[in-house]
């Protein structure tokens, strides 16, 4: 079982950088001299990227005092560091949430790397251009960062009789586009986070 801390016992705190903040970016130092792992997560706008990270990062749904969804629009990049144990095995993985608005596809550029080691790329199960917006930025990611390991991740899967999508086609367009695999997550029930990020932080390792 995948456990997370961070080495000083406290909670890893989000952050936010605007494209071209250098300042913002994560050093061997920050991150403890531990195993640093860069982690894009793109979609499109209202994908529920920023709620993924949140649910990963607190077990908990980004909600108000009276429930209501909390929306926040990613500007540029967040970031948040999660510190993952394995046994002897400790990495860093470096969340960068991106922002999805079409205003800001030409300056994230920047975050596209050769040292990025995974890309989530988020598909809206409820919205029907959301799989062709995907496929842009897969596209993307496999030409600018060509080692990392590339996820479709189906997003709202909670909402089931909204899904617009049937699951074997999206099995087959992850497939088609080269990613290792299709997964559904919920971040409103938690399903299916934990369980990507555990296959993730297990491929790392073993690479």
């Amino acid at each position: 079982m995948l456990s997370s801390s961070t080495p000083n016992g406290h909670p890893s705190t989000p952050s936010s950088a605007t494209p071209g903040d250098s300042s913002a970016r994560p050093t061997a130092s920050f991150l403890g001299g531990l195993d640093n792992k860069k982690v894009l997560l793109a979609g499109s706008s209202r994908a529920g990227k920023s709620c993924l990270v949140h649910r990963y990062m607190t077990d908990a749904y980004p909600s108000d005092a009276n429930g209501a969804v909390v929306y926040r629009q990613t500007l540029g990049a967040d970031l948040a560091v999660k510190y993952v144990v394995e046994g002897e095995h400790r990495v860093a993985l470096s969340l960068w949430c991106l922002a999805g608005h079409p205003r800001y596809r030409a300056s994230l550029v920047q975050f596209f790397t050769d040292d990025v080691a995974v890309v989530l790329v988020a598909v809206d199960l409820l919205h029907p251009r959301s799989l062709d917006e995907a496929a842009e930025w897969v596209a993307q990611a496999k030409e600018m960062c060509p080692t990392a390991l590339i996820y479709l991740c189906g997003t709202k899967a909670d909402e089931v009789d909204k899904i617009v999508y049937k699951m074997p086609d999206l099995t087959r367009a992850a497939r088609d586009a080269g990613a290792v695999a299709f997964k559904t997550t919920s971040a409103k029930t938690g399903a299916g986070i934990r369980e990507l990020f555990e296959e993730v932080c297990v491929k790392l390792r073993d690479l």
